[in-house]
């Protein structure tokens, strides 16, 4: 699944893994990002702004019966993960003082409720044991990003990692297939790759060897293959003579 901008609007697609049989989820409904199925394949999450305000929707694998999960028309609620038994929606929203913190409603929809007050955003979620990773930070002026692990239901961070600075955090997190590591995009040297960080506190380590281009997003499946996109962004200056 992936979103695409081939239009006017932002739409999702899916393929089959080996890239055939692409298929549209959904059309002119202005912009919709982050699709997460839930454990069960039997729902595709997603964030829009169809109706202004962005809010989790869900639809049915194949694009119908597309109906919200929240409704909310002044906060924002983004990057929806399934919870491990697919029966709440965790999500990030604003927090009063800046940065986001973690949300969760009832899959069927509901009055969703905070779970933790720490600042965090784009979760993940384990589908192994249910517990939650995000880029995390302190409450301070100046956000210091690290890697936080939370409990299935929140409250406070129990795990925390360090990483370099070349990494982005305007990429997602994403467990390994096995639940024992988080993955993030690394952009060393200029060149995006791949790397995780081993829940049990070892060091983290390199995944992908790639020796040019950018990485835009990633996800494991759940056989343990990786589906990347990637690229290489160039531009060009262009003179413009005898403007009339």
């Amino acid at each position: 699944m992936y979103s695409a901008d081939a239009s006017d609007t932002v739409d999702l697609w899916m393929r089959e893994a080996d890239g055939s049989a692409p298929r549209q989820l959904t059309s002119g409904s202005r912009r919709n990002y982050a699709a997460a199925s839930t454990p069960d394949g039997r729902y595709i999450l997603f964030h829009t702004n169809r109706t202004g305000t962005w809010n989790i929707w869900r639809m049915e694998t194949e694009g119908g019966n597309q109906r919200p999960v929240t409704v909310d028309s002044k906060i924002d609620s983004n990057w929806p993960q399934a919870s491990a038994d697919g029966h709440w929606v965790i999500f990030h929203r604003p927090a009063p003082g800046g940065g986001f913190h973690i949300w969760k409603t009832p899959i069927d929809g509901g009055a969703p409720v905070e779970i933790s007050q720490e600042i965090c955003m784009r979760p993940a979620v384990s589908l192994r044991d249910g517990a939650i990773a995000c880029w995390y930070s302190e409450a301070g002026a100046k956000p210091v990003w690290r890697i936080g692990v939370f409990s299935p239901d929140g409250g406070r961070v129990v795990k925390i990692f360090e990483f370099a600075p070349t990494v982005s955090v305007d990429s997602a997190l994403r467990w390994t297939a096995d639940g024992r590591a988080v993955s993030y995009v690394d952009n060393r040297g200029g060149i995006s790759n791949i790397w995780s960080q081993p829940i049990d506190g070892s060091p983290p380590r390199p995944v992908t060897d790639f020796h040019g281009g950018e990485i835009y997003s990633f996800a494991w499946s759940r056989d343990g293959n990786l589906a990347i996109s990637r690229g290489m962004q160039t531009s060009d200056l262009v003179l413009i003579s005898d403007v009339r």
